[in-house]
């Protein structure tokens, strides 16, 4: 069974897959930014920084990147919560389980081998599927922090109707999650040997 921290992680992560990845930027930038003022509101860097290859420059930009990553992976990490919940319910029920349980392995043993392992896989296909859906909400949530990125690029682009840059955008994504995708089939044997080819 799993255990009871992740238990009680799972509810507030599912509730917040309700919550659409711009609408999750608005609310950090409202309670982090504005109101608690821990973070930077948007941007790059900071105004007046001077762009340069020194670390207290990267850990500038650094910093402006964690709202706009938290909104992206709030949203969907719910799911993916969910997802290991309902694998966990099936595994549960298999031989394996209640034969490790039979042979007297304490229930972290039994989570990390059994569960665990089992409830990754399809994780894993997940993230680099998850991967091409990105850029969609990277075009808001840039504008929503003030980024100039890949989604701003596209976005005008998009606009002015410039067909050469969308298609280059477009064959990018599309060769990233391809490549990601044949790196999954490198990674599977490593967490299931079963899946290795003879």
């Amino acid at each position: 069974r799993p255990p009871r921290w992740m238990r009680a992680i799972a509810t507030p992560f599912i509730l917040l897959t309700g919550i659409p990845p711009v609408l999750m930027g608005v609310i950090l930038l409202f309670f982090v930014a504005f109101r608690l003022k821990a973070l930077p509101l948007g941007g790059s860097y900071s105004i007046g920084v001077i762009p340069n290859w020194s670390w207290a420059f990267a850990l500038d930009m650094a910093k402006h990147q964690i709202l706009p990553a938290l909104a992206l992976i709030l949203g969907t990490v719910g799911g993916w919560v969910l997802s290991m919940r309902g694998m966990g319910v099936t595994i549960q029920g298999e031989d394996y389980v209640t034969f490790a349980e039979h042979k007297g392995l304490n229930d972290g043993r039994i989570f990390r081998d059994y569960y665990l392992r089992n409830a990754l896989l399809p994780q894993v296909t997940g993230f680099a599927l998850a991967l091409g859906t990105v850029v969609p909400s990277a075009i808001v949530l840039e504008g929503v922090f003030a980024l100039p990125g890949i989604g701003t690029t596209l976005n005008l682009a998009i606009r002015s109707n410039d067909f050469p840059v969308i298609y280059g955008i477009v064959l990018f994504t599309t060769i990233v999650v391809a490549a990601l995708m044949m790196l999954m089939e490198f990674i599977y044997p490593l967490l299931d040997p079963r899946t290795s080819r003879r």
